[in-house]
């Protein structure tokens, strides 16, 4: 959750290079400014910012993959 295939941002509060982005609100967040939350009973996670985090924001779309899939032809 939260990385997408091709596309990388600039994080929102340094301006650094980040690929990770909240799984609510879409914002880029680079490692030391995103907050990864654990799926209970899954290895999986979901990536938040902080402002989504303490609103306790649901993800968009929780059934996204964490890592992008290779294209099966």
């Amino acid at each position: 959750m939260g990385y997408r295939f091709f596309t990388d941002g600039l994080c929102r509060k340094c301006g650094t290079s980040a690929m990770y982005y909240c799984d609510h609100c879409g914002l880029y967040f680079c490692d030391d400014h995103l907050i990864k939350v654990k799926v209970p009973d899954s290895p999986k996670f979901f990536v938040f910012c902080e402002k989504c985090q303490k609103a306790k924001k649901k993800p968009i779309d929780p059934y996204r993959e964490h890592t992008p899939s290779i294209h099966k032809t």
